[in-house]
């Protein structure tokens, strides 16, 4: 599909056509007005476009579509935190009186764009207006229909803000108006199809992509041939079809050229389209426009179109198809908007948009499921920040920070993460961006839709698209599991309600220690306690989620400075049943381990461990997981005796403490030998370590440390 960056995206967005004096003088539709609390006075105004969301989304996005339908001149940087610049002298450069800057704010790929102007000095009347902001929402309708919502939020009151309000108000309705006439098919006897893009490569390799057998087949098709000459052809082989008898092939006459200027050849159709295929009176012309040593501007104009329902037909299908085939000109060289790949997820959740909105923009919202410590400052340019230790202090690691790019009041909210230096996964993907959009389906449900944008490609990409894929599958289930939970308790019964009460906080506390563990997942966690004869003893554990996305899965390694073994698997998941977090876990020796988690406190999950060695002797263990902050936690371990209380452990010094590491010494990194390998015991069967318990209590653990919860 065609990606034209179109620097007059905002001109759409609220200010570039509003600042015509055409736009005054129009009689177009008037956009409508309400106020949203927090934002002042707004102006809506919504169309319906006649073509495919992928053809609106470059008519705003990209230089050659702005410049198609909006302005004459248009520059723009397409990226979060970049520009758009236009202005509407055809003889002016970018920089001249009258250019108009727009700041890209957040944008989601055919979804969504806001953005922000500085107006220029000869329009005083609308510096006022700098101060508001604009979101442009696009909806596929069906193939060939879209829907563009565009809302300008933040008018205040007072004289010189009715005077821009009325001014936006009639050019923002004007604007829309113009994109619709844009996309408005011709009267056939009028009718040829125009398509055109910007591609970043010079003029010379544009033309060597398009005119020689060895540049075509780089990116259009791999078995097509060219013989450049006035009478030769561009031909296409193409294997037989169903009902054929023998291959075919596409040949397009070459009736002109200029060598880096022009190419003009005779066009076929389809077989679908036998009355189009076998006339003589299509055309097609292409141009190649140099705009800098840099970029060339290609322009497709396929003409000769004939009335009737078979030529309606093809000249849709060749209206696609056109767009199609420049799209994958443009991606060849490069992808000008940089926006590389939008990652998506989504989910329906039985609740209302306002109470969705909540959990994802106040305070008691998001502590109601993300993390015990949340900062709200909702406002463009302001923060969301979390961090899972319910102790820690504004300056301490672990700090979670969403940095506000735009809002639309219950619809949509953009922000670019800073992840804390101990996330690795994390890290990379701070170049991209994340959009939250809710849209009600009734009064009870809500659709969220979380997008993650401009993400490219590499290893550490990849590591990050699988850490965010398992993640975002978390959160929107939690937020699925929470809402239903509370749509099937909105009227419970009084007399139930007080029998289930013990049993369901007992529930949630297991069904929360999932969640808490799910912090864990992300770089890898060592340390190390004495052994026997001075050898330090090692140990690692590295946590994902398991294949559900939902489970965690935990491998525990063990050994010294010669390397380690890997010693112990563990899955953790919420029984569907009870909701309580289970676990079980399998050792190398064929021991087999399981019980139940619960969270006790904030920052501490209760483990009840029940080991079932490989020689039928059952012990039981009372573990506490202690978080003492987003990179290090506290392991204190106790056996329970028969009949006897869980041991608390009130001595937490006692514990093994792990921290989080992002590239762990070399001795971390060393396997000793495969899983289940009797060689890859040695060095650990016969060595006993000591390791401590709670209340200074301690227990011989022959070679194997329980620690792979």
């Amino acid at each position: 599909m065609t990606r034209i960056v179109r620097s007059g995206g905002l001109a759409a967005i609220g200010l570039m056509v509003g600042l015509m004096s055409a736009a005054l003088r129009a009689d177009g539709p008037a956009g409508a007005s309400k106020r949203e609390p927090g934002t002042g006075r707004t102006i809506e105004t919504e169309v319906v476009v006649p073509a495919p969301v992928a053809e609106v989304w470059d008519a705003f996005s990209t230089r050659a579509g702005v410049e198609s339908w909006m302005v004459p001149v248009a520059e723009l940087d397409f990226r979060v935190g970049g520009t758009i610049k236009t202005n509407y002298n055809p003889e002016a450069k970018i920089g001249d009186p009258g250019t108009i800057i727009q700041h890209i704010l957040a944008y989601e790929p055919e979804r969504m764009f806001a953005m922000r102007f500085t107006a220029p000095e000869t329009a005083p009347f609308a510096k006022i207006a700098e101060s508001t902001w604009t979101v442009t929402r696009f909806e596929p309708i069906d193939a060939s229909h879209t829907r563009v919502v565009e809302t300008m939020y933040g008018f205040g009151e007072g004289e010189k803000w009715d005077v821009a309000y009325a001014h936006f108000k009639k050019g923002n309705a004007w604007s829309l108006e113009q994109l619709v006439k844009r996309f408005t098919p011709r009267p056939p006897a009028e009718r040829t199809l125009d398509h055109q893009i910007v591609v970043d490569a010079p003029v010379a390799d544009v033309w060597d992509a398009w005119t020689t057998t060895r540049g075509i087949r780089r990116w259009l098709a791999p078995n097509a041939e060219i013989d450049l000459r006035v009478g030769g052809a561009i031909r296409f082989p193409r294997r037989a079809r169903p009902g054929e008898e023998a291959p075919t092939t596409a040949a397009l006459e070459i009736l002109a050229y200029e060598p880096q200027r022009m190419l003009a050849y005779r066009t076929s159709a389809p077989p679908q389209f036998p009355t189009v295929r076998n006339s003589d009176k299509t055309w097609a012309v292409i141009r190649f426009d140099p705009i800098s040593e840099r970029q060339t501007r290609v322009h497709v104009s396929a003409l000769g179109w004939q009335e009737g329902e078979e030529w309606d037909a093809a000249y849709e299908f060749f209206r696609k198809g056109n767009a199609m085939v420049l799209e994958e000109l443009r991606k060849y060289f490069a992808d000008p908007t940089g926006a590389g790949e939008t990652l998506r997820w989504e989910a329906e959740l039985s609740a209302p948009l306002a109470d969705v909105w909540a959990v994802f923009t106040t305070k008691e919202g998001l502590q109601s499921w993300v993390a015990p410590q949340v900062e709200v400052d909702l406002r463009i340019g302001g923060t969301i920040r979390s961090n899972y230790n319910a102790t820690a202090r504004p300056d301490d690691a672990g700090w979670i920070t969403q940095h506000i790019l735009a809002y639309e009041p219950m619809r949509m909210l953009a922000a670019k993460v800073s992840a804390p230096a101990n996330a690795p996964q994390a890290k990379i993907a701070e170049q991209s961006w994340g959009v939250v959009r809710l849209d009600p389906i009734d009064e009870r449900r809500t659709r969220v839709t979380l997008s993650s944008c401009g993400w490219g490609t590499g290893a550490e990409w990849d590591a990050a698209r699988e850490f965010f894929d398992k993640g975002n599958r978390g959160t929107l289930d939690r937020l699925r599991r929470m809402f239903a939970k509370g749509d099937a308790d909105a009227a419970p019964d009084a007399s139930a309600e007080a029998d289930a009460a013990a049993t369901t906080s007992a529930a949630e506390r297991s069904g929360d220690a999932l969640a808490v563990m799910s912090t864990l997942i992300g770089g890898e966690w060592i340390t190390e306690v004495a052994g026997k004869e001075g050898r330090k003893h090692l140990i690692k554990n590295v946590y994902e989620y398991g294949p559900d996305g939902r489970s965690i899965y935990a491998r525990n390694y063990q050994g010294d400075e010669r390397g380690l073994v890997y010693a112990e698997g563990t899955l953790i998941w919420r029984d569907p049943s009870t909701g309580r977090t289970r676990f079980t876990s399998v050792d190398q020796r064929g021991g087999l381990s399981t019980g139940e988690a619960r969270r006790v406190a904030s920052d501490r999950v209760e483990w009840d461990w029940i080991v079932s060695s490989a020689s039928g002797r059952t012990t039981r263990y009372h573990i506490e997981t202690i978080f003492e902050g987003a990179d290090r936690f506290r392991m204190v371990m106790a056996v329970r005796k028969a009949g006897a209380e869980a041991t608390s452990s009130q001595d937490a010094a006692a514990g093994m403490v792990f921290r989080r590491v992002a590239d762990p010494p070399e001795a971390y990194r060393r396997i000793r030998a495969s899983v289940g390998s009797k060689a890859s015991l040695e060095g650990m069967t016969e060595e006993t370590t000591r390791l401590p318990l709670g209340k200074g209590r301690s227990r011989a653990a022959s070679g194997r440390l329980r620690i792979g919860q």
